[in-house]
């Protein structure tokens, strides 16, 4: 365990205030000195005591401040990731995590896709200690993102880009404003698939279809419900 003076820290959360208030501007980025780095538990600390902002450490070690999701982005997220969720409980196993579980590439970034998915074998090959970090020292197999906020759609697929890079077999960028859903696989084009009304996961996710007839139905729904009171 590195230990942290109180004081940089406090100053930083101080400095974190003012930003938030500002979330407009966002995402910003922070540099830390070569002899203060951002270490695993001070990324920790930030992220607890500032929710429901979210943070990101670079390969380089600096710190990004991302906005929180929009109401509309987390509902598409909850939607997706029940549906990966139904998966693993009919006996694909595995882990899953959503936007608060955070994980190590191989170049040191740190970041927490919207919902991931961690195969048994790939869990398997990680040992007990890893298994206990707060971050995982590992790539998801399968990551999703969805644009939210200030994110461009240029700068997701860079990330995405970036988590297959580092291992992950299967990634999609889910742009509801475009309807659309861009899937990245290790040494293939980009696929740009279009108001799918599924779409398969498969052969990373054996057996498993998402229904996206709801994901794009969201904002219609909504509507009608408020019409109905």
């Amino acid at each position: 365990m590195v230990s942290t003076p109180a004081k940089p820290v406090d100053e930083l959360s101080s400095l974190l205030d003012d930003v938030s208030s500002s979330s407009n501007e966002l995402p910003v980025t922070l540099r830390f000195p070569d002899e203060a780095p951002l270490t695993d538990e001070l990324l920790e600390q930030i992220s607890q005591l500032n929710k429901p902002l979210q943070f990101e450490r670079t390969a380089d070690g600096d710190l990004v401040i991302i906005a929180a999701s929009s109401i509309d982005s987390d509902e598409i997220c909850a939607e997706l990731a029940g549906q990966l969720r139904n998966w693993v409980r009919s006996g694909a196993g595995g882990v899953i995590t959503g936007s608060s579980g955070g994980y190590v590439r191989g170049d040191g970034h740190v970041s927490a896709p919207d919902a991931a998915w961690t195969s048994p074998r790939r869990r398997a090959s990680m040992t007990e200690d890893q298994r206990r970090q707060t971050y995982q020292p590992i790539c998801p197999d399968f990551v999703i993102e969805v644009r939210s906020g200030s994110d461009t759609v240029a700068s997701q697929q860079q990330k995405m880009a970036a988590w297959i890079a580092g291992g992950t077999e299967l990634g999609w960028l889910v742009v509801p404003e475009q309807e659309t859903v861009y899937a990245f696989r290790p040494g293939e084009p980009v696929e740009v698939v279009e108001r799918p009304d599924t779409l398969s996961a498969e052969p990373v996710c054996a057996g498993l279809t998402f229904t996206f007839e709801y994901v794009w139905d969201l904002e219609p729904a909504r509507d009608m419900d408020k019409a109905s009171e």
